[in-house]
């Protein structure tokens, strides 16, 4: 059974545009990752972490680093199997073999292979273009700053290029009811602040921003400074204000489902405590465990009284039962549940983690 370490909230020292959006939303999520050091209290999915792999085989394709399919393949095997043991290392081995767990690994491999026989988006590397992969950019006064994938200087022109190995774009309603597809809108703000950030580090303004994705399609950004410039504005205005809200000890949470549900510190928001203690809408339960029950296949089911009522977790592996076993009468939270359709009946995942509250 996981207890949370103690931890302190501290005003943060810069902002990145990664981080920009989430913060809009819940400024507290990205307050509890730096206090934890950014290392996670729950598992992301299998597919995430393999997700992260590819984006690192693309940027060291992209600086030349990786320039055969054999220098490939080896990186690759070890960049799963630094990832695997990291898994295990948090104690979430659960999640590992990868190429078992993630949805079309394989196939997914292959895609971000193929970009070594066609580089980037055709175009060959010629002594006069400069690539600068994983370039930092920083504000004046550090407060933004991050690390865009790779900028590409030709002729006067200068593009920077971010890598997304998920869906870039989501389809939406017009006014007129007719459905289109637009760039995440999270995506254009991070790219338009990346596009200042350099603009305030070297005064050139970029030519062009773009999103490439795995099969080496690119979705360009109109660049507008004065626009990038507001985006840029509205970040250093909200870092300001939440450090603020830190120093003035105010909680900045803000606990809704689609806050709440890919957030990997939620176990440490005290606000998300108490919503899961009162409502079975997420796939998170907290409450006093009554009784525990042990089936002949080794799973066990586990009763809590919740302040709604009294709910059963069922398909539990066996070596929660000596732990659980003693915490009789105890509050325990367990995160990443599957729901049946009773509201008041849920069962163990992969991904399930508990945790003494």
């Amino acid at each position: 059974m996981r207890k949370i370490p103690s931890f302190t909230i501290s005003p943060m020292s810069r902002l990145s545009p990664s981080q920009y959006v989430s913060m809009k939303s819940c400024p507290h999520k990205s307050l509890l990752a730096e206090s934890f050091g950014k290392k996670p209290l729950l598992p992301i999915s299998a597919n995430s972490y393999v997700g992260t792999i590819l984006h690192k085989m693309i940027e060291l394709i992209e600086s030349g680093a990786i320039n055969s399919e054999e220098a490939f393949d080896i990186r690759f095997d070890e960049e799963v199997t630094r990832t695997e043991d990291e898994l295990i290392s948090q104690g979430f081995g659960n999640l590992i073999p990868l190429r078992d767990m993630a949805k079309d690994f394989t196939m997914k491999k292959i895609l971000v292979k193929d970009y070594l026989k066609t580089r980037y988006h055709g175009v060959k590397r010629e002594s006069a273009v400069k690539y600068y992969p994983e370039k930092w950019l920083e504000s004046k006064d550090k407060s933004i700053c991050g690390r865009i994938d790779l900028i590409i200087e030709s002729n006067g022109e200068i593009s920077l290029f971010d890598f997304k190995t998920g869906a870039i774009t989501q389809d939406i309603l017009d006014d007129d009811g007719e459905s289109f597809s637009e760039i995440k809108m999270e995506y254009q703000e991070q790219m338009k602040i990346y596009a200042y950030l350099f603009f305030d580090s070297t005064g050139k303004i970029p030519s062009r921003i773009a999103l490439v994705d795995l099969n080496k399609k690119y979705f360009e950004i109109p660049v507008s400074l004065p626009e990038c410039k507001s985006i840029f504005d509205r970040a250093k205005e909200l870092l300001s204000n939440i450090n603020q809200s830190v120093r003035l000890n105010i909680d900045t949470a803000n606990p809704t489902l689609v806050n709440c549900k890919f957030c990997l510190y939620r176990p440490a928001c005290n606000k998300y405590l108490m919503r899961i203690a009162n409502n079975q809408i997420f796939n998170d339960v907290a409450g006093t465990l009554v009784q525990l029950l042990k089936f002949g296949n080794g799973s066990i089911a586990i009763f809590l009284e919740t302040k709604s009522g009294r709910i059963r977790i069922s398909n539990l592996p066996a070596s929660y039962g000596d732990t659980l076993s003693k915490l009789n009468g105890c509050k325990v939270a367990f995160f990443n549940l599957g729901k049946e359709k009773s509201n008041d009946r849920f069962f163990g995942t992969y991904y399930t983690v508990p945790y003494l509250i």
